[in-house]
């Protein structure tokens, strides 16, 4: 289960490195992320920083918004009703762009990391780790249901052309099958031979 880190007292962050215990909760949430399909949604743990300045509020809301739009992703694809998966790439795009765009910017930009503690820092990498891992478990899934897929069809193929072994002759010039010099090639699945 995730580890929910409580906000520090005192001065802000400062460029400091996250404890050796915040570092070893994230890599546990972390880790929780990979769970098998099936298994319980790991729980996104946010710090209580939407107040401390407008970049952390609108952070919170992505962040929060992806996390949402992936379980709903997770629960079609163990479903397997991929029909529902129909226009979700692009919104997940855009989120993505826009998280990894402010965990870029929040560890760049020293001002911000002083409005929050090392342990609020630690929980919001913590956090981003648990998105990413949830994200690439999805990809994994979302893999394995095309090649499910794909396998069916190459299959229905298969037996299709197995059931239907002829060949098409190809008239010549002189209305005659076979006499246009042209190979006769394998009848396509859908040939009624019986017409």
């Amino acid at each position: 289960s995730a580890v929910a880190l409580r906000p520090a007292a005192g001065a802000g962050l400062r460029g400091a490195a996250p404890t050796a215990a915040a570092s070893a909760a994230a890599t546990a949430t972390a880790a929780a992320a990979a769970k098998p399909a099936g298994e319980p949604f790991p729980p996104l743990v946010l710090p209580p920083i939407g107040d401390r300045h407008p970049f952390f509020k609108n952070m919170l809301e992505v962040m929060t918004d992806l996390y949402e739009f992936m379980k709903t992703e997770r629960d079609i694809l163990e479903s397997r009703a991929y029909d529902k998966l129909a226009g979700m790439p692009a919104r997940k795009e855009q989120l993505i762009n826009i998280f990894a765009e402010s965990i870029g910017n929040l560890r760049a930009r020293d001002e911000l990391k002083t409005k929050i503690t090392e342990l609020e820092y630690a929980q919001l990498m913590d956090a981003s780790r648990v998105i990413k891992t949830i994200a690439v478990a999805n990809m994994k899934l979302m893999a394995v249901g095309i090649n499910a897929v794909s396998t069916v069809v190459e299959s229905v193929v298969e037996a299709a052309k197995d059931a239907n072994p002829g060949k098409i002759g190809i008239y010549g010039g002189d209305g005659a099958i076979g006499s246009s010099g042209i190979e006769t090639r394998q009848a396509p699945v859908t040939l009624n031979e019986d017409i």
